[in-house]
């Protein structure tokens, strides 16, 4: 697949290929960053469809960790660290969910019997409106913050009406158990 998400077209046959492994291996929790280069051929599972992913590659036997900072809507700064998942040998992945206009600053740190060592500071950031129709709570929302933030009134109004009406038969359709 890491192949595939590599070239600039793909046959149908590898596009189902890439499809059928990209899921199975999502359903398997196995999440890499390289998925998001399939989009343009292939859809991505909805459950990762929304991610920015963080990868590093280390010591099969380190313990990598994340350190991030994100500042809420009051400005308030929290500062965050997480063990980074092994999905492969010495593939270490972090998901994140950014919305339009959010970013997110973080190092990473990898320990291991005879040393730690420390990564640059990065910024990860959301600055891309979907440029098809909006499928989904995440690319709806996305949406709406990006209309609000530039500006766009009509665009913002459309928006929030059609989250409602989506949310409201959501909630008439599927009752919760």
């Amino acid at each position: 697949i890491f192949f595939y998400s590599k070239q600039d077209k793909l046959t149908e046959f590898r596009k189902e290929m890439a499809s059928k492994s990209v899921f199975e291996l999502a359903r398997k929790g196995k999440i890499f960053s390289f998925y998001a280069k399939l989009k343009e051929f292939i859809k991505l599972p909805y459950d990762i469809a929304d991610r920015t992913m963080v990868e590093y590659r280390a010591n099969p036997k380190s313990r990598v960790v994340i350190h991030y900072v994100y500042e809420n809507r009051d400005h308030k700064k929290k500062y965050v660290s997480e063990d980074m998942k092994q999905m492969y040998e010495g593939v270490f992945v972090k998901q994140f969910v950014l919305f339009y206009g959010e970013s997110l600053q973080y190092y990473i740190s990898e320990e291991c019997a005879c040393n730690e060592s420390v990564t640059d500071s990065y910024t990860l950031s959301n600055s891309s409106v979907s440029v098809e129709r909006s499928i989904g709570r995440y690319e709806n929302l996305n949406d709406i913050i990006a209309s609000n933030m530039m500006h766009d009134g009509e665009t913002f109004r459309k928006l929030i009406h059609t989250y409602a009406v989506n949310d409201y038969v959501t909630n008439q359709l599927f009752k919760t158990l």
